[in-house]
């Protein structure tokens, strides 16, 4: 892909981020900012014009990252919870909070958002 498309799209990306969070989709927001900064991620670029808005995306905690990997990895619920010395619910809750600031919907997610260093 020539710079000047992966510019356009990754401003696009950054634009829909936008949208989606002054309409309250949290975790649409969030997925679009990753995949933007992902798209400018090892370019030369100048930060996009809306890049602000990739600081709405909440960082992840440490216990998040540790659950996250785990489960991107294909640990179920249950291991985690035993590996981690946590309740089975705590280590829902946690991924649930992680579904949301990622903007993924499912372990399979998790593993691309592995792949693109989101996590």
């Amino acid at each position: 892909m020539k710079l000047g498309a992966v510019i356009v799209a990754a401003e696009a990306a950054m634009q829909a981020s936008s949208s989606f969070h002054r309409s309250g989709e949290e975790r649409r927001g969030n997925a679009c900012a990753l995949r933007s900064a992902a798209m400018a991620e090892g370019t030369d670029i100048a930060p996009l014009p809306n890049a602000s808005s990739t600081s709405t995306v909440t960082p992840l905690t440490s216990r998040e990252r540790e659950i996250a990997y785990l489960a991107s990895q294909g640990s179920s619920n249950k291991e985690i919870s035993e590996l981690l010395f946590l309740s089975s619910r705590t280590v829902e809750n946690h991924l649930s909070k992680v579904f949301v600031k990622l903007g993924v919907t499912s372990r399979q997610g998790l593993q691309s958002a592995l792949a693109m260093g989101a996590i």
